[in-house]
């Protein structure tokens, strides 16, 4: 499932690349998708798929943001992904929640370092 337009266009510019960067980076996959594509950094975990790739968003170890600051567009959840390479499809994404990771929200239940 790829970002609905009216996602894309009500989006703060820093969420996703802008549709130039978008276009130039897609033109040089012309004739051969990848079939995975993954950002970090982005405090929540999500999976899409736009012509024949997946994108996702590996989450963060730390702590996720309050939904004020960030809409909940995947998975607020600390984590990390794992990924099984190998066999004739690509690489097949998980969340895992490691034993003993706290799952902690920036603002609640520790101090915000982006608003000091």
């Amino acid at each position: 499932m790829a970002a609905p337009d009216a996602e894309l266009a009500a989006a703060p510019p820093y969420r996703f690349l802008p549709r130039p960067g978008r276009d130039r980076l897609g033109s040089l996959f012309v004739g051969a998708s990848p079939a995975l594509v993954i950002s970090g950094h982005a405090h929540q975990y999500r999976r899409l798929r736009e012509g024949g790739t997946d994108h996702l968003w590996a989450p963060t170890t730390w702590a996720v943001l309050p939904d004020d600051v960030q809409p909940v567009l995947g998975a607020k959840r600390c984590g990390i992904v794992a990924l099984q390479f190998g066999g004739d499809g690509p690489p097949e994404p998980e969340l895992v929640e490691p034993d003993g990771i706290a799952q902690l929200t920036v603002g609640s239940d520790l101090p915000d370092p982006y608003h000091r």
